[in-house]
């Protein structure tokens, strides 16, 4: 046997020998770098189902790769039907090589036991094995490759360019070539091989240029409602590498206002978290899945708090609010904005930007939404705590605040009989049980909680509005208790002139560089103990001169009371700062209206770093928030007094990283009755 004659049988000055040579030695290394890849794919979950899977698909392509390395470059076999069959196998082999050759690192990455540098080895050595084929793939379509082979003639070749050129002729070629095939054959070519090369055509479009979403949420009401499908633009900020964590560069950045599609943090970077996939295989079949089946398909799905079986939030979609070199907060519901040369702005009032919260949504405005937790009503209450605050400036407010504190300090004095107050607390309890137990054990045909439900059945909206408004006439009364009872404390407790003196801070630090919200709520914070002590100082006549006893017995028409317009004043104040803290959702409201200042002190968010919301700001979990963080925190940190207020919030802010954006939104396409593209 002639070495020279067998491996290399084209002269090297033949000038087109190159288009034999360099398929050839692409194959060579495929097979070679496959069967070395086997020795690469670690050893910390060799014994994984998906690793072994993986070995044997590598050996499986290395032995197929040997057969058709001798059948073609070797004994070089003339069949066309041969070489067809070699062909594709190289085309799937390229998929082939770069899907199951990726998961061992797929299988360290998701049990998180291989480091960042090995991952990132094995993903290179994948790439190259896989370019192989792909470039091999190339070269076989290639008409000097296929003359030099013997598979084709040039005439051959002549006559496929004149198929392109006429339909008639190309229609009666292709009826001859079924003819001549079985039915297997046409099966194959005619179906099989069409949808496979479909799915992998749709699966790099959506992977690359654009993919489809289905809105879990009412976050971006009423731009978007649930159900709602949107295309996303995944090429402008740069797409995700297949079977990875990393994206591919793109010079072009997100900017705030835009809709973008991103990845939850918490269900890819947290690995305690639920929302993590359930298991290897989920990880790498429910992206196909998803993207095949156009977002209808979710094959990773979670039960929520009502038993029911959701799909996980593991794709967000919010609107960019903040980016590099900008910090943000939240006064009542309007976001202010800053940049280390800039001053606190608000976000509407900025160039190119505007604000994009919607706080006004009703259910009589959007009938399709099926949770809200905002009315009329509570919005009215609110306004009107909001204008008792804004009205004042500080240096009235530290005025005010020192004569209500002096005014107090010495009517209390004056007062002795602590028997007498314990008297009316008592009579008042046994009115206020009543109320708390409305609260806490609402009947099926006054249910507040109803309404504020997360999950709100088919009901009678406007008869729990009116149940609503109700409840908060009757929060009149939890709240003059509430006072009542902390007056008794006092009284009971410590009278002293200098014990009060220091309990009831009238001190406020305040300076015009402070943000928003420190400002507002510290003003906030003295209105409400302005008009905490006028009414503490309003209950306290009210023992003196009996008209308590007037008082309970207008437990139905509270309003006809004399204390009544101080009441409600602080009763408002109270409702913009707690809400009705029975049950507990209902004291969400402060914190999706406010938000502090983020990132704090001489921070701005950092290159490739975004904040953002959602535009329903009461019905977004955006990234104002963390899972189950529930925190009680004086609003005035300068004010820490036990007469001071404090506040339920839920926040935990944080940010989503260039990473994990996947594109941006650019239209609804399903239901068609409110496709559309976004400006």
């Amino acid at each position: 046997m002639k070495i020279n004659g067998i491996f290399f049988p084209f002269d090297k000055k033949n000038k087109n020998a190159l288009y034999f040579y360099v398929p050839y030695i692409l194959m060579a290394s495929w097979i070679i770098l496959s069967i070395v890849s086997v020795f690469f794919v670690g050893t910390k979950n060799l014994l994984d189902g998906f690793v072994i899977f993986s070995i044997f698909i590598r050996l499986a392509l290395s032995v197929a790769g040997l057969f058709f390395l001798y059948k073609i470059f070797i004994e070089q076999v003339k069949d066309r039907k041969f070489y067809n069959y070699f062909r594709a196998f190289i085309g799937y082999g390229v998929v082939l090589t770069y899907v199951f050759y990726s998961l061992p690192r797929m299988v360290g990455e998701f049990n998180r036991n291989i480091d960042f540098t090995f991952s990132l080895f094995n993903f290179i050595l994948v790439l190259v094995i896989s370019a192989f084929p792909a470039a091999l793939y190339m070269f076989v379509r290639y008409s000097y490759t296929r003359i030099l082979l013997g598979v084709y003639s040039q005439k051959d070749v002549e006559f496929e360019k004149k198929l392109k050129k006429d339909k008639k002729l190309k229609k009666k070629e292709q009826a001859k070539i079924r003819s001549e095939r079985s039915l297997l054959e046409n099966l194959w070519y005619d179906w099989i091989d069409v949808i496979i090369q479909a799915i992998i055509i749709a699966l790099i479009i959506q992977q690359f240029i654009f993919q489809m979403y289905q809105i879990p949420s009412e976050s971006m009401v009423p731009t978007f409602l649930i159900g709602d499908r949107v295309v996303v633009n995944k090429a402008i900020f740069g797409p995700q590498i297949p079977l990875t964590e990393w994206k591919l560069p793109s010079p072009v950045k997100p900017k705030v206002g835009d809709i973008v599609v991103f990845k939850n943090p918490e269900a890819y970077d947290d690995p305690s978290s639920d929302l993590r996939y359930k298991n290897v295989f989920v990880r790498i079949f429910h992206p196909f899945v998803y993207m095949l089946t156009l977002s209808i398909v979710d094959i990773d799905k979670r039960i929520n708090e009502e038993g029911k079986l959701v799909p996980k939030e593991r794709f967000i979609v919010k609107r960019l609010i903040a980016s590099e070199g900008e910090k943000l907060c939240l006064v009542n519901d309007k976001v202010y904005k800053k940049t280390k040369d800039t001053k606190w702005t608000e976000m509407g009032e900025m160039p190119r930007q505007r604000e994009y919260g919607q706080t006004d949504l009703y259910y009589d405005l959007n009938p399709k939404m099926q949770r809200q937790f905002m009315t009329r009503e509570l919005r009215a209450i609110i306004d009107d705590a909001i204008s008792l605050t804004d009205k004042n400036d500080v240096g009235e407010l530290r005025n005010q605040l020192n004569y209500e504190k002096r005014s107090f300090i010495k009517k209390i004095g004056t007062f002795s009989d602590s028997a007498i107050i314990e008297k009316y607390k008592q009579n008042f309890r046994n009115n206020f049980d009543e109320i708390i137990e409305y609260f806490q054990n609402p009947r099926p045909d006054s249910d507040c909680q109803l309404y504020f439900s997360m999950n709100l059945y088919p009901v009678d909206r406007e008869r729990l509005e009116k149940i609503f408004i109700k409840n908060l006439a009757k929060y009149h009364y939890c709240v003059y208790f509430q006072i009542l009872y902390e007056l008794s404390n006092i009284i009971r407790n410590n009278k002293d002139p200098d014990f009060l003196s220091n309990y009831i801070n009238d001190n406020i630090v305040y300076s015009d560089d402070m943000d928003p919200y420190t400002k507002y709520m510290k003003k906030f914070n003295a209105v409400y103990k302005i008009y905490k002590l006028k009414l503490l100082a309003k209950i306290l006549d009210d023992i003196k001169t009996g008209r308590m006893i007037e008082i309970l017995s207008e437990s139905k028409n509270i309003e006809n009371i004399d204390d009544y317009e101080i009441l409600h004043k602080f009763y408002t104040l109270d409702i913009y700062i707690n809400n009705i803290p029975i049950p507990y959702y209902f004291m969400r409201n402060f914190s999706f209206r406010n938000f502090p200042e983020y990132p704090e002190g001489n921070e701005y968010l950092k290159s490739g770093e975004y904040f953002v919301m959602g535009d329903n700001r009461y019905n977004s979990l955006d990234m104002r928030f963390g899972r189950n963080v529930v925190n009680y925190d004086y609003i005035d940190k300068d004010d820490q007094s036990d007469f001071s207020v404090k506040v339920l919030n839920e926040w935990a802010p944080h940010t989503i990283k260039s990473r994990h954006i996947l594109g941006k939104a650019v239209g609804i396409y399903w239901p068609l009755n409110r496709s559309k593209f976004l400006k």
